[in-house]
């Protein structure tokens, strides 16, 4: 790993005039090879601003190393993304799903026979295999994702390959995620169709316990009602912008204006 105790002289010489005052500068793990070129990438503290400089020292203007600096800004907000958001997601590890299954498939034969609820039932069945699909998903996303991130440390070298890989990561984990959420919302009216249909049935006891572990797993699950949606926001916009390539990005561009190099 890039530390700045361990930069060439040249370039912690090349790096003092962009110092401000107050400010703790710090530099990313790696370099950034961009079309055979290597540059570094640097943060200041609390500014919240960055600079691109070359390998031999030299800070070109803004316009010149643009796609750099969106490059190297995007992949280290991915890997903060992952380190922050992704390994909790990661832990969020639906339990409920594979008992949930199976608690349905108990009223299988009380189902069977009553056609107005018979559709609603089999859509609830896909809805464990669904969230678990989504799951595991997310779980390799952020492994994969991880792993990349170890292998550029210690290399010392992101490339621009390594940006793709780092993106597409983001977007299937984000993807799962809202996905799994999606899902809930647009199965509630499903599960109250459901439970309120078991309520009026005789029961064996078997589904009568089943029934009642259901209403508790079913109470865990998204609704509409209760739901915050500024999670559910942010991750339609992540996924909207799939397939935005990061130059045409307005989001990712407003981030020009903390880069340091000249305009």
């Amino acid at each position: 790993m890039i530390r700045l105790k361990n930069l060439p002289s040249h370039i912690q010489k090349a790096l003092k005039p962009f110092i401000k005052e107050g400010e703790q500068p710090d530099v990313f793990p790696s370099k950034f090879n961009i079309n055979g070129d290597m540059y570094y990438y640097f943060a200041f503290s609390p500014a919240k601003e960055q600079l691109v400089m070359c390998e031999d020292g030299t800070v070109k203007p803004l316009n010149e190393i643009k796609k750099v600096a969106l490059i190297a800004n995007a992949y280290n907000a991915f890997g903060v993304h992952i380190i922050e958001i992704g390994y909790k997601w990661k832990r969020n590890d639906p339990q409920w799903a594979p008992k949930l299954k199976r608690l349905l498939l108990v009223f299988d034969n009380l189902v069977d026979k009553e056609l107005s609820i018979k559709k609603d039932y089999e859509k609830l069945l896909g809805l464990p295999d669904f969230i678990i699909d989504r799951q595991n998903t997310i779980v390799n996303s952020v492994d994969e994702g991880s792993k990349l991130a170890r292998h550029t440390n210690n290399i010392e070298i992101v490339t621009e390959d390594d940006y793709f890989k780092m993106r597409q990561y983001n977007m299937a984990m984000a993807t799962a995620a809202y996905e799994q959420n999606l899902i809930q919302l647009e199965t509630e009216k499903e599960r109250d169709n459901l439970l309120l249909f078991l309520s009026s049935q005789k029961k064996s006891v078997k589904q009568w316990l089943a029934y009642r572990q259901l209403k508790v797993i079913f109470e865990k699950l998204l609704r509409r009602d209760s739901f915050d949606g500024q999670e559910m926001e942010e991750l339609k916009e992540i996924v909207a912008k799939s397939e935005i390539p990061i130059e045409e990005d307005e989001f990712a561009l407003s981030y020009l204006k903390y880069v340091r190099n000249p305009q």
